[in-house]
């Protein structure tokens, strides 16, 4: 019975070790590139281009039908800096 106990246990730090990430199971992210433009980019502005692109879409939004106008139109405002 002791040797079964012992076993397990064994058995169970394995499995908690195992399942601890170490540094080869970093958490990644794909975030958009912040990085300054450089002479080669297509944009003009020393925007980002994901960020151009977000603020185009923002303002081609259309107001929902439930959604009180003056609040939407003070979202979108505060959105688009």
């Amino acid at each position: 019975m002791r040797s079964v106990r012992n076993i397990l246990s064994i058995a169970l730090i394995l499995v908690l070790l195992l399942s601890c990430p170490g540094k080869s199971r970093r958490l990644t992210t794909s975030l958009p590139d912040t990085s300054p433009q450089t002479a080669t980019s297509t944009t003009s502005s020393a925007e980002p281009q994901w960020l151009t692109d977000a603020l185009s879409e923002l303002s081609a939004l259309e107001r929902p039908a439930d959604v009180n106008p003056q609040v939407f139109a003070d979202l979108k405002a505060r959105l688009s800096w």
